[in-house]
């Protein structure tokens, strides 16, 4: 079967950049032919992106694309819907995707495949230091990056710190809770791109991670530290619900908020977020700190659950489907 492959910059981080280049890579290894983009000829053209008008090239329908595409929330604007309606195949990561696109009037066929997650288990060793990872985009967004921080100085952990990684620059002076009196040095940020070897340096080093994300597609960042074998303290909740159930995370209950006015990337929404609960989640840390050997066997736990979720099962899956579909 021959492919027209179109996605963003495989080295720009994560999201649809990193699902494309893996995407790719495992369907050419299970022996798709990949053709260059200024090609003709190909069976199906993939795209990995939000929905975009210009794809079409036209009004008319268009069987032979295959549009993977996803959201984080309720509601979707309505140009995606008439976009993904003129398509021959939607691509969907999680069965909380595959509703959302159907209560909003998607009748298009879907495929449901999701992904892979990276790491080999390292049980963790309890030492005197507390370490707390954190790992989103940036400080103000559904990540809720900043209430992480909250969380941990509210929890006065002895001997801890709290390190975050984000992908989008921010420094002490962007954050809320810093009146210019108080100085918090157990609290590192680090706005880096790193490499796969330093990333899983950095997830081993932890003690616990936390991620409050507000909603998900699917959520690569928590499986990706899970599968190193870090025990999570994390919300449960649209597609993060593919695959982390509450025996595997200590778990921060949620509450869906109405009227929040979501950033769809290319659109500005009217829909719905999860928040976190605060006061669970101070008491989660704290329960952590105070149970090391319990917290590490939860994190083994998770990675055994996740033993299956690797990037080489995606490709077969999606091979097969891709196979069946237009050669059927």
């Amino acid at each position: 079967m021959i492919l027209s492959w179109h996605a963003p910059d495989g080295e720009a981080g994560h999201g649809y950049a990193t699902v494309g280049k893996r995407l790719y890579t495992e369907l050419k290894r299970f022996g798709m032919t990949m053709l260059p983009a200024d090609a003709f000829g190909w069976d199906a053209l993939i795209i990995v992106n939000p929905p975009n008008a210009t794809y079409m090239l036209g009004p008319n329908l268009r069987p032979d694309i295959v549009l993977h595409a996803m959201t984080e929330t309720n509601i979707l604007p309505s140009s995606w819907v008439e976009i993904l309606n003129r398509v021959g195949l939607v691509w969907v990561p999680s069965q909380f995707v595959e509703r959302i696109f159907r209560e909003n009037g998607v009748r298009t066929p879907m495929m449901r495949v999701g992904y892979g997650f990276e790491g080999t288990p390292k049980e963790r060793i309890s030492s005197d230091h507390f370490r707390v990872l954190a790992w989103g985009d940036n400080l103000h967004s559904r990540k809720n990056m900043l209430l992480a921080i909250k969380a941990f100085i509210a929890a006065d952990l002895p001997d801890a710190s709290l390190e975050l990684k984000l992908n989008i620059g921010a420094d002490l002076q962007d954050m809320c809770w810093n009146d210019g009196v108080h100085t918090y040095d157990n609290i590192i940020i680090r706005h880096v791109t790193w490499g796969r070897e330093r990333l899983t340096a950095w997830l081993e080093s932890g003690d616990i991670g936390v991620y409050l994300s507000g909603g998900e597609g699917y959520g690569l960042m928590p499986g990706e530290m899970m599968k190193t074998g870090l025990p999570m303290i994390s919300v449960r909740h649209t597609g993060l619900e593919e695959y982390l159930t509450p025996d595997i995370i200590l778990e921060v209950p949620s509450t869906e908020q109405s009227s929040f006015f979501f950033n769809k990337r290319f659109h500005v929404t009217e829909a719905t977020e999860f928040k976190p609960d605060f006061d669970a989640l101070v008491e989660q840390l704290r329960y952590a700190a105070a149970h090391r050997k319990q917290i590490a066997h939860l994190g083994m736990r998770g990675a055994c659950h996740l033993e299956s979720y690797t990037w080489d099962n995606v490709g077969k899956k999606a091979y097969d489907f891709l196979v069946h579909h237009y050669r059927t």
